[in-house]
C-alpha cells in the first residue's frame, strides 16, 4: 500500500465487533544529506471507516 492512494475495501465479518489493520512503512533515502537507518521509521495511519 503506497500511503495516499486508494486502497481495496476490506470485508469486516457481520458477527465481528473489532477487526485489526495492518500496514507496513519503510524509509527510502531520498538524498545524501539525510542518512536512513534501521529504527528511524515512526510510521502513523488514520483508517476511514465507510460503512456499505
Amino acid at each position: 500500500i503506497v500511503l495516499g492512494t486508494a486502497t481495496p475495501d476490506i470485508d469486516l465479518a457481520p458477527t465481528s465487533s473489532e477487526q485489526t489493520l495492518n500496514f507496513f512503512a519503510w524509509m527510502e533515502q531520498i538524498d545524501q544529506a539525510t542518512p536512513v537507518t534501521p529504527g528511524a521509521v515512526t510510521a502513523n495511519a488514520t483508517y476511514v471507516l465507510d460503512y456499505k
